[in-house]
């Protein structure tokens, strides 16, 4: 039994060693001012593969994002203008800035109300490019949509985005418009287009590290998705050439809501004048009642008006 114990040691023995002899070696060699070197060259090489798999985003100068409560900073930049003109005073004249600066005081973000002050503004706008301009356009909503939904993405995202919408709602007429199927069957297919096209452009954008693809809501790609769904709508049911133009001026309406939106001096000016807003009674009554040539009739037309003068 004793000479079995002293065996089984001395194999044991043996095997750590074999065991510890690669550890030993690998030690010795990394003491070696080349081997040193080799493991510097190994860890530069390995953190520039790194760095190629995980480009440095693209910094591009977002404005923020109105659509989200306001931070500590511009909490306390809101106070500070509210200060310029501090209405403390409840009356006739004064109601809507009070009840404004009484809102915001009370913890309503002033993005919240510069956007929902903005709201008539923009279908007051929307109304003037159908009743006076005559320009073709869909609902009054969709292009105010528009606008928010590039307010909370950013300019870069967002046209990203929309233009990936716009395409696959130009796509979707070209491949279902011979296709003889209901029509919300034939709309469903298009929101199949529209859904893989936009993934496609975020996985794109985020590859390249254009934007903030990370922190994206899904709520503003679903307002862009019901702006691709009304092109589509439009593009089954029209020609090509007011497709277009519908489009155009749906999204020419929408960045100037965005541009509105953005605008400091815009925000600066609701936030401490809000009554501004009862202009647009006397606008849209005037505007309800014109009866007129729009102003794209009149150069419509213009060839009757040389007619007539003969």
């Amino acid at each position: 039994m004793k000479v079995n114990s002293t065996c089984a040691a001395a194999l044991v023995a043996g095997a750590l060693s074999l065991l510890a002899a690669p550890l030993l070696t690998s030690a010795q060699d990394a003491s070696t001012p080349e081997a040193s070197a080799d493991v510097v060259s190994e860890t530069a090489t390995t953190s520039t593969i790194l760095q190629t798999l995980n480009p440095i985003p693209l910094v591009i100068d977002p404005k923020p994002d109105l659509t989200r409560p306001d931070d500590v900073i511009e909490r306390e930049a809101t106070l500070a203008l509210l200060s310029e003109r501090r209405i403390d005073t409840f009356s006739i004249f004064t109601i809507i800035p009070w009840w404004v600066q009484d809102s915001i005081l009370s913890g309503v973000p002033a993005n919240t109300v510069v956007l929902i002050l903005l709201l008539p503004i923009l279908t007051t706008i929307v109304a003037f490019s159908r009743v006076v301009i005559g320009l073709p356009g869909l609902e009054i909503l969709v292009p105010i949509a528009l606008a928010y939904a590039l307010v909370a993405l950013g300019v870069v995202l967002g046209g990203v985005i929309l233009g990936s919408i716009v395409l696959s709602a130009f796509l979707s007429r070209m491949l279902l418009k011979h296709v003889r199927i209901m029509y919300y069957p034939k709309r469903s297919l298009s929101m199949l287009v529209v859904a893989l096209l936009v993934l496609i452009s975020l996985t794109v954008t985020i590859k390249l590290g254009f934007g903030q693809v990370s922190e994206l809501s899904i709520f503003p790609i679903l307002i862009l998705a019901l702006l691709a769904d009304a092109l589509v709508s439009v593009q089954l049911h029209k020609s090509m050439s007011d497709a277009v133009n519908i489009t155009l001026v749906t999204i020419g309406t929408g960045v100037l809501g965005y541009v509105l939106a953005t605008a400091t001096i815009v925000r600066d000016t609701l936030v401490l004048y809000p009554e501004v807003i009862l202009l647009l009674i006397p606008i849209n009554l005037m505007m309800g009642r014109y009866f007129g040539l729009r102003i794209s009739e009149m150069f419509r037309f213009r060839s009757f008006n040389v007619y007539g003068s003969q």
